[in-house]
Protein backbone atom coordinates (compact mmCIF):
# COMPACT_ATOMS: atom_id res chain seq x y z
CA UNK A 1 0.00 0.00 0.00
CA UNK A 2 2.78 2.44 0.90
CA UNK A 3 4.61 1.61 -2.34
CA UNK A 4 1.46 2.26 -4.38
CA UNK A 5 0.98 5.59 -2.58
CA UNK A 6 4.57 6.65 -3.32
CA UNK A 7 4.16 5.72 -6.99
CA UNK A 8 0.94 7.74 -7.16
CA UNK A 9 2.62 10.72 -5.49
CA UNK A 10 5.56 10.49 -7.88
CA UNK A 11 3.25 10.37 -10.91
CA UNK A 12 1.29 13.36 -9.63
CA UNK A 13 4.48 15.31 -9.05
CA UNK A 14 5.71 14.47 -12.54
CA UNK A 15 2.38 15.63 -13.98
CA UNK A 16 2.55 19.00 -12.23
CA UNK A 17 6.19 19.41 -13.24
CA UNK A 18 5.25 18.89 -16.89
CA UNK A 19 2.39 21.37 -16.55
CA UNK A 20 4.64 24.01 -14.98
CA UNK A 21 7.35 23.44 -17.59
CA UNK A 22 4.84 23.76 -20.41
CA UNK A 23 3.44 26.94 -18.87
CA UNK A 24 6.94 28.39 -18.56
CA UNK A 25 7.75 27.66 -22.21
CA UNK A 26 4.50 29.17 -23.49
CA UNK A 27 4.97 32.19 -21.24
CA UNK A 28 8.35 32.77 -22.86
CA UNK A 29 6.72 32.50 -26.30
CA UNK A 30 4.02 35.02 -25.35
CA UNK A 31 6.61 37.42 -23.91
CA UNK A 32 8.68 37.17 -27.09
CA UNK A 33 5.61 37.96 -29.22
CA UNK A 34 4.75 40.92 -26.98
CA UNK A 35 8.28 42.25 -27.36
CA UNK A 36 8.14 41.72 -31.13
CA UNK A 37 4.84 43.58 -31.49
CA UNK A 38 6.04 46.39 -29.23
CA UNK A 39 9.30 46.88 -31.12
CA UNK A 40 7.46 46.76 -34.44
CA UNK A 41 5.31 49.66 -33.25
CA UNK A 42 8.02 51.86 -31.75
CA UNK A 43 10.23 51.86 -34.82
CA UNK A 44 9.72 53.85 -37.99
CA UNK A 45 6.32 55.08 -39.08
CA UNK A 46 4.52 52.74 -36.68
CA UNK A 47 5.67 54.80 -33.69
CA UNK A 48 2.79 57.21 -34.29
CA UNK A 49 0.31 54.34 -34.14
CA UNK A 50 1.72 53.33 -30.74
CA UNK A 51 1.39 56.91 -29.51
CA UNK A 52 -2.19 56.98 -30.75
CA UNK A 53 -3.04 53.82 -28.82
CA UNK A 54 -1.88 55.52 -25.61
CA UNK A 55 -3.64 58.87 -26.16
CA UNK A 56 -6.80 57.43 -27.74
CA UNK A 57 -8.77 57.18 -24.45
CA UNK A 58 -8.13 60.87 -23.77
CA UNK A 59 -9.08 62.01 -27.28
CA UNK A 60 -12.27 59.96 -27.34
CA UNK A 61 -13.27 61.24 -23.92
CA UNK A 62 -12.62 64.85 -24.96
CA UNK A 63 -14.72 64.43 -28.10
CA UNK A 64 -17.68 63.08 -26.11
CA UNK A 65 -17.27 65.75 -23.42
CA UNK A 66 -17.27 68.46 -26.09
CA UNK A 67 -20.72 67.28 -27.18
CA UNK A 68 -22.15 67.79 -23.70
CA UNK A 69 -20.42 71.14 -23.22
CA UNK A 70 -21.95 72.33 -26.47
CA UNK A 71 -25.29 71.26 -25.01
CA UNK A 72 -24.39 73.38 -21.94
CA UNK A 73 -24.37 70.39 -19.61
CA UNK A 74 -21.43 70.01 -17.24
CA UNK A 75 -22.69 67.14 -15.06
CA UNK A 76 -24.28 63.73 -15.54
CA UNK A 77 -25.84 62.09 -12.50
CA UNK A 78 -24.16 64.73 -10.37
CA UNK A 79 -20.69 63.80 -11.71
CA UNK A 80 -18.53 66.10 -13.82
CA UNK A 81 -18.90 65.17 -17.50
CA UNK A 82 -15.15 64.76 -18.01
CA UNK A 83 -14.75 62.24 -15.20
CA UNK A 84 -18.03 60.46 -16.00
CA UNK A 85 -17.09 59.91 -19.66
CA UNK A 86 -13.44 59.03 -18.95
CA UNK A 87 -14.28 56.14 -16.61
CA UNK A 88 -16.93 54.90 -19.05
CA UNK A 89 -14.51 55.05 -21.97
CA UNK A 90 -11.88 53.14 -20.01
CA UNK A 91 -14.19 50.13 -19.70
CA UNK A 92 -15.58 50.49 -23.21
CA UNK A 93 -12.12 50.78 -24.79
CA UNK A 94 -11.13 47.36 -23.48
CA UNK A 95 -13.94 45.84 -25.50
CA UNK A 96 -13.36 48.16 -28.45
CA UNK A 97 -9.72 47.10 -28.76
CA UNK A 98 -10.80 43.46 -28.60
CA UNK A 99 -12.92 43.99 -31.70
CA UNK A 100 -10.59 46.16 -33.73
CA UNK A 101 -6.88 45.41 -33.51
CA UNK A 102 -6.47 42.13 -31.64
CA UNK A 103 -8.13 39.75 -34.16
CA UNK A 104 -5.54 40.82 -36.77
CA UNK A 105 -2.78 39.36 -34.60
CA UNK A 106 -3.34 35.89 -36.10
CA UNK A 107 -2.35 37.05 -39.58
CA UNK A 108 0.49 39.34 -38.51
CA UNK A 109 2.26 36.47 -36.71
CA UNK A 110 1.48 33.63 -39.12
CA UNK A 111 5.14 33.29 -40.15
CA UNK A 112 5.98 32.10 -36.63
CA UNK A 113 3.57 29.16 -36.72
CA UNK A 114 6.28 27.11 -38.42
CA UNK A 115 7.93 26.87 -35.01
CA UNK A 116 6.50 24.08 -32.90
CA UNK A 117 6.37 26.19 -29.73
CA UNK A 118 4.30 28.98 -31.28
CA UNK A 119 0.54 28.49 -31.43
CA UNK A 120 -2.06 30.86 -32.92
CA UNK A 121 -3.53 31.51 -29.48
CA UNK A 122 -0.13 32.78 -28.30
CA UNK A 123 -0.30 35.63 -30.80
CA UNK A 124 -3.81 36.57 -29.63
CA UNK A 125 -2.78 36.53 -25.96
CA UNK A 126 0.36 38.55 -26.67
CA UNK A 127 -1.49 41.22 -28.66
CA UNK A 128 -4.25 41.39 -26.06
CA UNK A 129 -1.76 41.88 -23.20
CA UNK A 130 0.13 44.56 -25.12
CA UNK A 131 -3.04 46.45 -26.06
CA UNK A 132 -4.32 46.17 -22.47
CA UNK A 133 -1.10 47.53 -20.99
CA UNK A 134 -1.02 50.44 -23.43
CA UNK A 135 -4.66 51.21 -22.73
CA UNK A 136 -4.12 51.18 -18.96
CA UNK A 137 -1.10 53.44 -19.42
CA UNK A 138 -3.16 55.91 -21.44
CA UNK A 139 -6.01 55.76 -18.92
CA UNK A 140 -3.65 56.36 -15.98
CA UNK A 141 -2.13 59.38 -17.74
CA UNK A 142 -5.60 60.73 -18.55
CA UNK A 143 -6.86 60.37 -14.97
CA UNK A 144 -3.66 61.96 -13.65
CA UNK A 145 -4.08 64.98 -15.94
CA UNK A 146 -7.75 65.32 -15.00
CA UNK A 147 -6.82 65.30 -11.33
CA UNK A 148 -3.89 67.69 -11.83
CA UNK A 149 -5.62 70.32 -13.95
CA UNK A 150 -9.32 69.94 -13.05
CA UNK A 151 -9.00 68.65 -9.47
CA UNK A 152 -11.38 65.79 -10.26
CA UNK A 153 -10.79 62.32 -8.80
CA UNK A 154 -12.53 58.98 -8.65
CA UNK A 155 -13.53 57.58 -5.27
CA UNK A 156 -11.17 55.03 -3.72
CA UNK A 157 -13.68 53.76 -1.13
CA UNK A 158 -14.67 50.88 -3.43
CA UNK A 159 -11.45 50.58 -5.41
CA UNK A 160 -11.29 46.73 -5.25
CA UNK A 161 -14.79 46.52 -6.75
CA UNK A 162 -13.83 49.00 -9.47
CA UNK A 163 -10.73 46.96 -10.31
CA UNK A 164 -12.99 43.90 -10.38
CA UNK A 165 -15.10 45.57 -13.07
CA UNK A 166 -11.97 46.23 -15.12
CA UNK A 167 -11.02 42.56 -14.79
CA UNK A 168 -14.55 41.55 -15.79
CA UNK A 169 -14.34 43.78 -18.86
CA UNK A 170 -10.94 42.26 -19.61
CA UNK A 171 -12.34 38.72 -19.45
CA UNK A 172 -15.25 39.65 -21.69
CA UNK A 173 -12.91 41.41 -24.11
CA UNK A 174 -10.50 38.48 -24.26
CA UNK A 175 -13.29 36.02 -25.00
CA UNK A 176 -14.62 38.33 -27.70
CA UNK A 177 -11.20 38.80 -29.30
CA UNK A 178 -10.65 35.03 -29.32
CA UNK A 179 -14.01 34.41 -31.00
CA UNK A 180 -13.49 37.11 -33.63
CA UNK A 181 -9.85 36.21 -34.28
CA UNK A 182 -10.72 32.55 -34.83
CA UNK A 183 -13.74 32.97 -37.06
CA UNK A 184 -12.60 36.05 -38.99
CA UNK A 185 -9.45 34.12 -39.93
CA UNK A 186 -11.56 31.21 -41.20
CA UNK A 187 -14.37 33.32 -42.68
CA UNK A 188 -13.18 36.82 -43.69
CA UNK A 189 -16.72 38.19 -43.97
CA UNK A 190 -17.11 37.81 -40.18
CA UNK A 191 -14.67 40.64 -39.59
CA UNK A 192 -16.43 42.92 -42.06
CA UNK A 193 -19.86 42.23 -40.60
CA UNK A 194 -18.55 42.76 -37.06
CA UNK A 195 -17.10 46.17 -37.94
CA UNK A 196 -20.43 47.25 -39.37
CA UNK A 197 -22.42 46.05 -36.37
CA UNK A 198 -20.08 47.51 -33.74
CA UNK A 199 -19.98 51.07 -35.08
CA UNK A 200 -23.20 51.83 -33.23
CA UNK A 201 -22.19 49.88 -30.11
CA UNK A 202 -21.03 52.97 -28.23
CA UNK A 203 -24.56 54.42 -28.44
CA UNK A 204 -26.14 51.41 -26.69
CA UNK A 205 -23.47 50.97 -24.02
CA UNK A 206 -24.24 53.97 -21.83
CA UNK A 207 -20.80 55.45 -22.31
CA UNK A 208 -21.69 59.14 -22.41
CA UNK A 209 -25.10 59.20 -20.74
CA UNK A 210 -26.79 57.82 -17.63
CA UNK A 211 -28.92 54.80 -18.50
CA UNK A 212 -31.23 55.62 -15.59
CA UNK A 213 -32.32 58.78 -17.45
CA UNK A 214 -33.82 56.73 -20.28
CA UNK A 215 -37.43 55.52 -20.45
CA UNK A 216 -38.14 51.98 -19.30
CA UNK A 217 -38.25 50.28 -22.76
CA UNK A 218 -34.86 51.77 -23.66
CA UNK A 219 -33.36 50.72 -20.32
CA UNK A 220 -34.60 47.16 -20.75
CA UNK A 221 -33.12 47.01 -24.24
CA UNK A 222 -29.73 48.35 -23.13
CA UNK A 223 -29.68 46.04 -20.10
CA UNK A 224 -29.16 43.11 -22.47
CA UNK A 225 -25.77 44.59 -23.40
CA UNK A 226 -23.16 43.18 -20.94
CA UNK A 227 -20.80 46.07 -21.70
CA UNK A 228 -23.45 48.56 -20.56
CA UNK A 229 -23.88 46.55 -17.36
CA UNK A 230 -20.14 46.54 -16.62
CA UNK A 231 -19.84 50.27 -17.37
CA UNK A 232 -22.78 51.01 -15.08
CA UNK A 233 -21.22 49.10 -12.20
CA UNK A 234 -17.81 50.67 -12.84
CA UNK A 235 -19.34 54.13 -12.51
CA UNK A 236 -21.23 53.03 -9.42
CA UNK A 237 -18.02 51.90 -7.71
CA UNK A 238 -16.03 54.92 -8.95
CA UNK A 239 -18.54 57.63 -8.06
CA UNK A 240 -21.27 56.03 -5.97
CA UNK A 241 -23.92 56.75 -8.59
CA UNK A 242 -27.27 55.00 -8.37
CA UNK A 243 -27.68 51.89 -10.53
CA UNK A 244 -30.48 51.75 -13.07
CA UNK A 245 -33.26 49.31 -12.04
CA UNK A 246 -32.33 46.64 -14.59
CA UNK A 247 -28.66 46.49 -13.56
CA UNK A 248 -27.57 42.91 -12.90
CA UNK A 249 -23.98 42.07 -12.03
CA UNK A 250 -24.65 38.32 -12.17
CA UNK A 251 -25.74 38.69 -15.79
CA UNK A 252 -22.54 40.58 -16.64
CA UNK A 253 -20.38 37.93 -14.94
CA UNK A 254 -22.17 35.03 -16.64
CA UNK A 255 -21.87 36.80 -20.01
CA UNK A 256 -18.11 37.23 -19.52
CA UNK A 257 -17.68 33.57 -18.52
CA UNK A 258 -19.78 32.43 -21.47
CA UNK A 259 -17.77 34.56 -23.90
CA UNK A 260 -14.48 33.16 -22.58
CA UNK A 261 -15.89 29.62 -22.83
CA UNK A 262 -17.14 30.31 -26.36
CA UNK A 263 -13.78 31.75 -27.40
CA UNK A 264 -11.72 28.87 -26.01
CA UNK A 265 -14.10 26.25 -27.40
CA UNK A 266 -14.13 27.86 -30.83
CA UNK A 267 -10.36 28.18 -30.91
CA UNK A 268 -9.52 24.63 -29.82
CA UNK A 269 -12.11 23.20 -32.18
CA UNK A 270 -10.51 25.03 -35.12
CA UNK A 271 -6.85 25.32 -34.07
CA UNK A 272 -5.59 22.94 -36.74
CA UNK A 273 -7.50 24.78 -39.45
CA UNK A 274 -5.92 28.02 -38.23
CA UNK A 275 -2.49 26.45 -38.59
CA UNK A 276 -3.33 25.51 -42.18
CA UNK A 277 -4.18 29.12 -42.94
CA UNK A 278 -0.59 30.29 -42.57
Amino acid sequence: MQQARSISTGALGKFFNEISEGFRRQSNVVFALIFKDFMANVTGRYALSLLWVIVEPATQSLALCAFWYLMRRTQIDGINVVLFVTVSMLVYSIFQRSISGIPRALKSNEAFYNYQQVKPIDSIIARFILEWLLLMTGAAITLFLIGWYLDLYISTSQLPQLLGMLLLATAFGFGTSLVLATYSALYPFVGNVTKMLTRALIYVSGVFYAVSDLPTPARVFISWNPIAQIIEYARHYAFGTKLFPEADLDYAMLSALFMVFLGLTGYFANRFRLMEKK
